[in-house]
Parts: structure tokens; sequence; C-alpha cells
């Protein structure tokens, strides 16, 4: 005879359940086995065979246990919670909503579902709404700590800190190794940069649980801000181990890599990154600006073409990808990009690309005139009036550094750190160990140029030498403080010193250039080539540059300037400079470097 009931006894319910809290889940499937060919159209069967599914990641299963339960029992609160759950958790955002709502009005005391419309608020960033659907939840079940923890995080990202820290603070007061509370309470330290309080929390969390991908990201985020980098990295590597897709950790390891200056395993990251998230316009821009790193201006531009795309008001995209197609020789289009990028520094720079493009002259003059009166510390602007002095006999009006000839320096590396120091040779040393990726340098022929920072790499040598190189900016200030130059008197208060090495073989040379990113430049010598003609291998400044309109009836020529081994020479970053071409066996290696102030 068959049973009318649709549900099994309660007794069997309960010893079913009893399966599923001691895991013996094994026990609990053949037992389900037997009792769904007894009860066929029980929900509670069907609904419990839903959660076995669950507990075991078979996600698809779940799902269609979930939905036959609720069709056999659409009244029963606890099932039409679990298929409600399953649907938000698969993105069905409105159907999960119309179901809780829907089981509230059979049982208003239901406080998960409180719970549960609170988390589909908070993922919707309605965070004051999120905030009363917990509350609810909290008001009939004070003691429910999934609705005291997510409380607490919607505290955190309205950053109600002091809120949200006594809602963990509860938890872990009753109980000091509650995982969610520890992994919680650490990303809020974490958010008020409270490194050393989110490190303990964190790394309670992880003995507790350390294959949680989330928490080994906020773990890597840590020990960046502590710049433990390559702890960071460790971290990373194990997230995406544990969670190949989770977002931004492939792009968080991009940076690091990036900022090791190992550019070409940077953009491998980035790559995966995107394979997981398409649109996402940083990681883009990220990838362009890592090509630009390494030369490939044709791949820079193509990304960055997306990353503008998809932002179309950013203005660094806009400004970056203008760079590129300046160097592209794309001048009058890169000048709209500058235009339309808005930028603090697009005015010269539209200048410039005006300048390169070599025609409507009377309209650059206009514009040069016209926004000098407004600007008056640009080095790049400084250089056009520098070469158009030279080359058409311009009247030089920019006060920004008129004679940047009379503002070079030299000193010699041993006067500051006596003969018998090894810096040298261990710069050399460090030079060599490095694994940075090398830039393929348009102006730069038969050498190498290295990518990135070279003074963010954790070589001592690199650290020694930028103590000196800063405080022989200091020197240079006092030695030149009588000039009446803007680029003196305005020096910036901010702004980072960034470096890399050149290494140059027989017949290399570096064509004539500005920076335009500079404020000062310059170059200490570690090796030089034996001369076998005067001024080979020899810097060589000039105020004009062969990239600009030249005037074919002037003999223009720069000026070699006597260097030697351990030499440092600071310049004017408006002062066009170039290498003589040698011809020894002999290598030529230096380290060139900008001070960039932080504006720019």
């Amino acid at each position: 005879m068959k049973n009318k009931n649709p549900d099994p006894p309660n007794e069997l319910v309960e010893e079913l359940i009893g399966y599923l809290q001691n895991s013996k889940l094994d026990k609990l499937l053949k037992r389900l086995d037997q009792l769904i060919i007894e009860y066929p159209k029980s929900g509670t069967l069907y609904n419990i065979l839903g959660v076995y599914h669950k507990t075991t990641n078979d996600d698809d299963k779940a799902g269609k246990f979930f939905e036959k339960s609720y069709q056999l029992n659409k009244n029963d609160p606890n099932i039409i919670n679990n298929f409600a759950n399953h649907l938000r958790e698969n993105g069905e955002i409105e159907k999960a909503r119309e179901l809780y709502n829907k089981l509230l009005k059979i049982n208003d005391k239901f406080f998960q579902a409180y719970n549960n419309l609170g988390i589909i608020s908070y993922e919707m960033e309605d965070y004051n709404a999120a905030i009363t659907f917990f509350m609810k939840a909290l008001k009939i079940n004070p003691g429910f700590i999934d609705s005291v923890i997510n409380l607490g995080n919607t505290f955190r990202e309205t950053e109600s800190y002091d809120k949200a820290l006594d809602l963990y603070n509860q938890v872990l007061d009753y109980n000091p190794n509650h995982y969610e509370s520890l992994k919680n309470r650490g990303i809020l330290f974490l958010r008020k940069n409270q490194l050393d309080k989110a490190l303990i929390d964190i790394n309670k969390a992880l003995k507790i649980n350390p294959n949680n991908a989330g928490l080994q990201f906020n773990y890597s985020e840590i020990l960046k801000k502590k710049k433990k980098y390559e702890e960071a990295i460790t971290a990373l590597e194990l997230c995406i181990k544990i969670d190949p897709k989770f977002i931004d950790a492939n792009y968080s390891l991009g940076l690091l890599y990036k900022n090791k200056a190992l550019i070409s395993k940077a953009i491998s990251f980035y790559e995966k990154e995107i394979e997981i998230n398409p649109d996402n316009h940083a990681v883009l821009f990220q990838i362009g600006e890592s090509y630009i790193m390494i030369g490939d201006y044709e791949k820079s531009i193509s990304y960055l073409e997306r990353a503008v795309a998809l932002d179309t008001d950013n203005s660094d995209y806009k400004t970056t990808l203008a760079v590129q197609h300046k160097i592209s020789g794309n001048y009058k289009y890169a000048a709209k990009l500058f235009r339309e990028g808005g930028s603090n520094r697009w005015k010269e720079n539209e200048l410039n690309c005006l300048y390169l493009a070599k025609d409507n002259l009377d309209d650059f003059y206009s514009k040069l005139d016209f926004y000098s009166l407004e600007e008056d510390s640009s080095p790049l602007i400084s250089s056009i009036y520098s070469h158009a002095e030279a080359v058409f006999d311009r009247p030089n009006n920019y006060e920004f550094c008129k004679k940047p000839m009379d503002l070079i320096y030299k000193k010699n590396i041993l006067e500051i750190i006596g003969k018998e120091n090894s810096l040298i040779d261990d710069l050399l040393s460090d030079i060599e160990e490095m694994e940075t990726d090398r830039v393929s340098q348009l102006l730069l022929f038969n050498g190498e140029q290295s990518a990135g920072n070279i003074f963010s790499l954790p070589f001592d040598s690199f650290k020694t030498l930028l103590k000196i190189i800063e405080n022989e900016f200091i020197n240079y200030q006092k030695i030149f403080s009588n000039s009446s130059s803007k680029f003196i008197t305005n020096w910036p208060k901010e702004g980072e010193v960034k470096g890399w090495y050149i290494k140059m073989k027989k017949g290399g040379h570096l064509k004539r250039h500005m920076h335009e990113d500079g404020w000062i430049s310059g170059t200490i010598y570690l090796e030089m080539p034996e001369k076998n003609k005067k001024n080979e291998g020899m810097i060589e400044f000039s105020l004009f540059c062969e990239h600009y309109l030249m005037d074919k009836k002037k003999d223009l020529k720069g000026h070699a300037f006597p260097i030697e081994k351990g030499d440092i020479v600071l310049f004017p970053s408006s002062l066009f400079h170039g290498t003589i071409p040698f011809n020894s066996d002999e290598r030529r290696i230096c380290i060139a470097f900008d001070f960039k102030p932080s504006y720019i």
C-alpha cells in the first residue's frame, strides 16, 4: 500500500539530517535512494538531496534537485530558501528576491530570508537597504552570527569603521578563532592601513583555512603595502592555484612583476586577467603601458585604444595613447588626443606635436607664445624655444631655462665615496645579475636599455647610488643658487628618481633627445671605451634636435662634454643630448636617471 503522506516521518528526516551534519555522506546518499523510491513526491527528500550535491560541489545537480523540491512543495520555507539561495548564487537575482519575499509572507519570522535579501542589496551596493535587512534578521534572532558579520561588512563598506569593528569584536569576544570574523576584521584593518593588526587577523584566519583564495589575496595586499613584494607574489600565486579565475589576482601579480621590471612576465599575467574579464580597461591600459616599456609601440597602441574605447573620459589613457601616436609619427592625431585628454601638460604636448609636424608654423608660434604666458615651468616648451632660437633665430622669451648649457654639472663618484670603495664594481655586478627586460629603444644603436625603474629593484648598490644622486641634487641647487632660471628657483618639492642602465658596444650611440618627463637628468658612467679618435663615446649636448625642422643653411654642432669612468653628470632635462659613436671593442655602460616631479 502506497504512503499517502508525500514526506517521510520526522524521525527519518532527522536521521538524514544527522548523516549530513556528521559528514556521513555515503550513508546519506544510500538512505536517500531508498526513501525516494518510497516517497517519490517528497519535496523534503529532494531538498536534502540538493543539499547533499551542494556539499559535494556539484552545483548543477544541486540546482536541479532544489527546483524539483520546490515544484513538489511551494510553501515550505526551508525549501523556498534553499532554492532561492541557489538562484541568487547563480545570478538569477530577481527570481531569488521574489522567492524570499514569498517566503516572508508565509513566515515573517524566517530571519534567514531577511539576511539573504540583505546579501542581495549588499552585492548591488545598496548599503542602506542591506543594513535594514540585516537588522531585521538580528531583531528576530540577535545571535545569528551570519547577519552580525554581514552587517559589519556593510558598515565597513560605508566606512562606518567603528560600528563594523564593534560587530566583529562581539563575535571574536565569544569565539576568538571565528574564521569569518577574523577574515573580515583583517580586511577592515587593511582598509584603515593598520597593517600590523591586519596581518595578525589574516594570519590567524590562514591557519584555520589556508585554501581560501580571497584570504590569500588580502594577505598579498597587506604584504604589498609592507613592501614585502616576494612574499606578496607567493601569496598571489597560491590564490591563483586555489582559484585560477579569482578577479584581480593575475592583475595584481602583473603589477608586482612590472615593479621588478620583468615586463614580459607582467604582460603574461595581465593577459590572463583579460581572459577572465575582457572589459577591464585598467588591465588593458597596463598591458599597453607595459608594451611601451619594452618598445613594442604597435601592440601598445592596440591595447590603449581598447582601454580608451571602454573609458572615454580617462585622461591618462588618452594622453598615453597620444604619446604612442607621437612616437609613431601620427603628430596631428596625437595633438588631438592630447587636447581631448586634457592632462595638466596637454598644451606643451600639443605644441611638441605641432612642431614635429613641421607645417603651419604660424599657427604653432601663435600657440607657443600664448601657452608660454600661462606656463613657465615646462622643460618641453623650454627645449622647443631653445631649438627655435638656435635654428631659426627666434627670440627665446621663455624664462624656464634659457641657458641650459651653463647648468651642466660634473663630479666623479670617487670624490664622494673614496677611491677604495667598490660601489662601481657592485653596480656592474648587479646589472649583470638582474633579470629585467630590455627596451627596444628607437634612438639607441648597438646597445640595450633596461626596462622599468632600476632604483625599485632590491639591490643595495642601487639604493646607495640613489642616496648619492639625491645628495648631488642638493649640491647642484647650492652651486647654481645664484641663477635666476625658473629651473632652479621653482625646483619641485616632491618627485621620484627613475633610472635605467644603457649598455653600448662598438659603434654604439644614442641620438639627440631630451627627457620630456624629467626636471633634471643625469648619468653615472661605470665603464668607458678607449678613444680611438677625439670625443668618441662622449656625451654631446646641443640646443637643437634633428626630429624638429632644421635649416639646411646652418651648420649647427653639438658640444662634446668630456667624461670618464665614475663621473656623474647632471643637466636640465630640457637640454638635448646624445652619444658620440665609438669604434673600440670595450663596452660603454652607464646608468641614466631623471628626477620626475610628482605633478608630471
